[in-house]
């Protein structure tokens, strides 16, 4: 496929460089859920649903972190691309570009 000087997507995102740090979207509460379920059963859930409620209610718990979320920062650090990263990056948004028309075309077929 010859890929070169055609138009790219606006689409993609160049992500390179870019971490994220803190929780890392996983919720705590799938262990602690568990334990508590084998334990005490469904009582025990909702003793514990019940609780976290009246805790968020008076701001002793933050549901945003429990939930895996609200505690990731996005970093962005300096980084060197080489040129065979950007060429894959061009690569990419070619691809999307040609894949986006395709299927509008498709989609607008069979409207």
């Amino acid at each position: 496929m010859e890929w070169r000087g055609r138009r790219q997507s606006r689409n993609v995102e160049d992500a390179r460089g870019r971490r994220v740090a803190g929780g890392g979207g996983r919720s705590p509460l799938g262990p602690l859920i568990g334990f508590v379920f084998r334990t005490f059963g469904v009582k025990g859930v909702l003793a514990l649903c019940a609780v976290g409620f009246v805790g968020s209610q008076f701001g002793l718990l933050d549901l945003s972190s429990l939930l895996g979320g609200g505690t990731g920062t996005a970093a962005v650090s300096p980084s060197q691309s080489t040129p065979e990263e950007d060429a894959r990056f061009q690569f990419v948004s070619v691809v999307h570009d040609a894949k986006k028309k395709i299927w509008t075309r498709e989609f607008q077929n069979v409207i």
